[in-house]
């Protein structure tokens, strides 16, 4: 963590938009997300299954499903992304963008020896000699702490647990030393002590190689413990962004004050009434109108609303933020603040 960002972005998102064509027309999956992220920062997405989240990330490196259309801009490096070739995305991709999924089975061949397909990983970016690769993946199991890891080499995916499991997705992802790790939910299987060994991890390799980090969750207590900066979805839109610091303290969005107030230990626990819409009936206006407790004429109606500054680094897309409305109408619902600091005692 604590990065700086006096350089320059190493992943810059412009409204980057994805469609998907179905029966009722295209569909608009991602409408319109913008954020950055810096070398050495960490920068999480958040927000209810279904906003947006996972497919952002699919697309910024051409991931997405056969038949997706995307639009907008993804900069890496000062590379266009969106017009780049097919070929030259294979060779950023585990190279110098690699990406850990939540389901690391799914992720490792059955039928091969974690050795096998680690090795296969470190020839496809390095051209070494079968033992220089074999001791370049005994190393990569070292750096990600599983333990024996020369004798691990010969095991089976099904012999792992599902934490070594997912630390040897880790190990594949770092086989290229990449400058960008996109992790979506990587340890939503895990139980909290493998969870918390595994955010720790991540955090060293950070430090160690200045690692920008792009991490997907809907646990607002990793995002507390790990972020530098926060992009909160709804419905395949960004609704708010802020520093991590910030964002807990005085949420600007409804949407973010409700997820907040859904979470253990603020006070009364408040689930946020309705449901997430399909991408299929998104709303007018803004798509959190139907369960926001302020919304009036001007949000149930036209685009959804544009990022307004709410707050220093802070940007919220919300009616309430233009200069004919009254931003304290939605600030009177922030969340009870303990005092606590944000992720005090948690795996910065």
């Amino acid at each position: 963590m604590t990065a700086s960002r006096q350089s320059d972005p190493m992943l810059s998102v412009s409204d980057l938009s994805v469609g998907f064509d179905s029966y009722e027309g295209t569909i608009r999956a991602v409408d319109g997300v913008t954020f950055d992220v810096h070398p050495g920062e960490t920068v999480c997405i958040v927000g209810e299954s279904g906003a947006g989240k996972t497919v952002t990330c699919e697309a910024l490196a051409g991931l997405g499903p056969d038949g997706s259309q995307t639009a907008g801009s993804v900069r890496f490096d000062g590379i266009e992304l969106q017009s780049a070739g097919s070929r030259r995305l294979q060779e950023l991709r585990g190279d110098r963008i690699a990406y850990v999924f939540q389901h690391s089975q799914n992720s490792l061949d059955p039928v091969y020896t974690v050795g096998e397909q680690l090795m296969e990983v470190i020839g496809y970016h390095q051209e070494f000699p079968e033992e220089r690769r074999r001791e370049r993946a005994i190393d990569l199991l070292d750096r990600v702490d599983i333990a024996n890891p020369a004798e691990r080499l010969s095991d089976y995916p099904h012999e792992l647990s599902g934490g070594m499991g997912q630390r040897v997705a880790v190990a594949m992802a770092l086989a290229g030393d990449p400058d960008l790790l996109v992790a979506d939910e990587p340890t939503a299987d895990l139980d909290v002590t493998i969870q918390a060994q595994l955010l720790e991890l991540f955090a060293e390799l950070q430090a160690e190689r200045d690692l920008a980090i792009l991490y997907v969750t809907h646990d607002l207590g990793i995002v507390a413990g790990i972020a530098d900066r926060v992009v909160v979805m709804y419905a395949g839109t960004v609704v708010e962004r802020a520093p991590v610091a910030q964002l807990f303290k005085s949420p600007a969005h409804p949407y973010t004050q409700a997820l907040l107030r859904s979470l253990p230990g603020a006070g009364e626990l408040k689930p946020i009434e309705g449901r997430h819409p399909e991408p299929s009936v998104y709303p007018d206006g803004c798509r959190f109108h139907p369960r926001c407790p302020h919304a009036v004429g001007d949000c149930r109606t036209g685009e959804s609303p544009e990022l307004l500054p709410a707050g220093v680094e802070s940007e919220a897309a919300c009616v309430f933020y233009g200069p004919d409305r009254e931003s304290s109408v939605v600030r009177q619902a922030d969340p009870p603040v303990d005092g606590s600091t944000p992720g005090e005692g948690a795996h910065r």
